[in-house]
């Protein structure tokens, strides 16, 4: 049924059911007993809704989850990445070709760098169990990648340094996707190896981009993260352009 709304199958067919159930309430005041076709097809049109608005359903699922991710427009869908270009602890981008990431995008268009430094911690209680430093940094970079859009980059820049670059985007979706960060993180709590209970945290430091090269914006990030730094644990500080 091309161009017909699962809402529009199921008021039809309830308003065929009221009418045959009138149909029906006619028949008993007037002292006959109704067609015992009508009271099949009474009987049958529900399951007849059913089974012509669920596919549609279906349909309308499927349309709705695959735009949901799909790229913006004027942005190349996103490659699978070689298993040699992924950093081996954490799963996202490896430095080098994160770096090559970012350069392509900047000709492609403006948009967002962060820089995220993951080396604070605090001391809680226990909420996830990790065995090792590098777990802690896999679950750091997953939630980095949890908080970004698919086509965006994620990579790892450093030891305990990963690094984002948001295609396209404003002032307000960077600050908006920081925090995010930034809260996420704060609250994954973790028992490292030597069984000390504790809490990630990191802070952010950013510059908005334009079409150029990638060093400047480096610079600047870099300069942004070390003043977040010294604000505090989980701030950021992001510059705008000029």
């Amino acid at each position: 049924m091309p161009g017909m709304s699962p809402r529009v199958v199921l008021v039809s067919v309830s308003l065929l059911c009221c009418g045959a159930m009138l149909w029906i309430v006619a028949y008993l005041a007037l002292g006959g007993a109704p067609p015992a076709y009508l009271a099949a097809v009474v009987l049958a049109l529900p399951i007849v809704a059913v089974l012509a608005a669920t596919p549609l359903l279906l349909m309308r699922d499927r349309r709705s989850s695959a735009g949901a991710f799909a790229p913006r427009p004027g942005v190349s869908a996103p490659q699978a990445p070689d298993a040699g270009a992924l950093d081996p602890a954490t799963g996202v981008l490896a430095d080098k070709t994160f770096i090559a990431g970012v350069e392509e995008a900047l000709r492609q268009g403006g948009g967002a760098l962060l820089l995220i430094d993951a080396t604070q911690f605090s001391v809680r209680r226990p909420h996830q169990r990790l065995s090792s430093r590098d777990e802690a940094l896999r679950l750091i970079a997953q939630t980095i990648r949890a908080a970004v859009r698919g086509d965006d980059l994620v990579g790892r820049t450093g030891a305990d340094q990963f690094g984002v670059y948001l295609r396209g985007a404003t002032d307000d979706i960077s600050a908006q996707v920081a925090r995010r960060i930034c809260e996420s993180v704060e609250n994954t709590i973790y028992l490292n190896e030597e069984r000390t209970i504790g809490a990630l945290s990191v802070n952010i430091g950013g510059a908005m981009t334009r079409p150029g090269l990638l060093e400047p914006y480096l610079k600047t990030a870099r300069t942004m993260l070390d003043r977040a730094k010294r604000a505090g644990r989980g701030r950021f500080m992001v510059a705008s352009l000029a």
